[in-house]
């Protein structure tokens, strides 16, 4: 990057603003989006593994929160830029949204699970007991899942934000 960023920063070296954006774009920005996506997705499967573990509403909402600021923490540090004062009050309303949708996601893990246990009961050749293990599992594993595409969201507006150059 730093050799990139030279050849482009060389004034003996014009290339009209659109070839120069466009290099700007292909040969420096692109990897720090590359270093961005992987960081987004390092956070998104924490955080499905620890709401789906989770014994309660209030872990699912601190464990989302943490993540959630951790990984803007990464990515303004990958850009290496911050957000104006309406960017930030949108991603700090985005991170409080999905946290509060993490904490409210347990109590519909019990409906979920009982459903999902009702219907494997009636379709298998399967104990009780076993059924309401696997309707549980499935919706902690569904709650994890939900928490995985919301952090996932809340990455890509925010690499929207911090990129210095828009993306075509």
């Amino acid at each position: 990057l730093a050799k990139v960023r030279d050849r482009l920063l060389d004034g003996n070296r014009f290339l009209g603003e659109d070839k120069a954006l466009q290099q700007f774009q292909c040969e420096f920005q692109s990897k720090l989006d590359e270093l961005a996506y992987s960081r987004i997705r390092y956070w998104s499967n924490r955080t499905a593994l620890a709401t789906a573990v989770s014994p309660n509403g209030l872990a699912d909402t601190l464990a989302t929160m943490y993540c959630s600021f951790s990984m803007l923490g990464d990515l303004c540090t990958i850009y290496n830029l911050r957000t104006n004062n309406t960017g930030t009050a949108i991603l700090l309303a985005r991170i409080f949204l999905n946290s509060y949708l993490a904490g409210q996601l347990n109590e519909l893990e019990s409906v979920t699970g009982e459903s999902a246990a009702q219907l494997l009961a009636s379709n298998l050749p399967i104990s009780e007991l076993l059924a309401r293990v696997m309707g549980r599992l499935s919706a902690k594993v569904g709650t994890g899942m939900v928490n995985y595409f919301l952090l996932n969201r809340l990455g890509a507006h925010a690499c929207r934000l911090l990129r210095p150059v828009e993306t075509r």
